[in-house]
């Protein structure tokens, strides 16, 4: 007589669990799907290109950039590390370097190795911080920044493991009182 009964009912509390975990797992919300976002900034801009290959390409120490060729600003989306002991940057009539409207990084990082870097008549605009430089070898003529939060950085590495003493001296920069020609944008 009682056999029956419990047989009944553990398969009603068998029939009870299954429900019950079944109606749970259709309450719960589906995981959203992973769609792939495409990575805008890892790819470099045209003008970019160009400036890079123009970097690269370079035999002697001086890059003229004119803007022939560089026609339209030179959109950055990652920064130019630039190795070389000497070099010479000179724009020849409006060179915009501007940053990409997600980017936050800079437009050039001079590497620790280089001795004297010179920028002359080049405009930057919009980045967080246009050039970092180390062991004082930027030298800039005619240069524009703007809206650029800090224009120049400027690192220093002492040596490891040794004490160190001294002091930074100041800048020796100077803004220009006197305007030849007014950049165009």
């Amino acid at each position: 007589k009682n056999t029956g009964l419990v047989i009944f009912l553990s398969l009603l509390c068998l029939l009870l669990a299954g429900s019950s975990v079944w109606f749970y797992l259709q309450s719960r919300p589906a995981p959203a799907p992973v769609i792939p976002v495409k990575d805008t900034l890892a790819k470099v801009t045209p003008g970019q290109q160009r400036l890079v290959q123009a970097l690269t390409g370079l035999t002697k120490d001086t890059l003229q950039l004119s803007d022939s060729v560089f026609k339209e600003a030179i959109v950055i989306r990652s920064p130019l590390i630039i190795r070389r002991d000497t070099l010479y940057i000179k724009a020849v009539g409006n060179i915009t370097i501007k940053a990409d409207s997600g980017y936050v990084g800079q437009a050039f990082t001079l590497a620790a190795g280089c001795k004297k870097v010179t920028i002359e008549n080049v405009h930057f605009d919009g980045f967080k911080t246009a050039i970092t430089a180390s062991d004082n070898a930027l030298w800039l003529k005619s240069v524009q920044f703007a809206n650029c939060i800090t224009p120049v950085q400027l690192l220093f590495t002492p040596p490891q493991q040794r004490p160190v003493s001294g002091h930074l001296p100041g800048v020796a920069f100077k803004a220009d009182t006197v305007i030849l020609k007014p950049h165009k944008k």
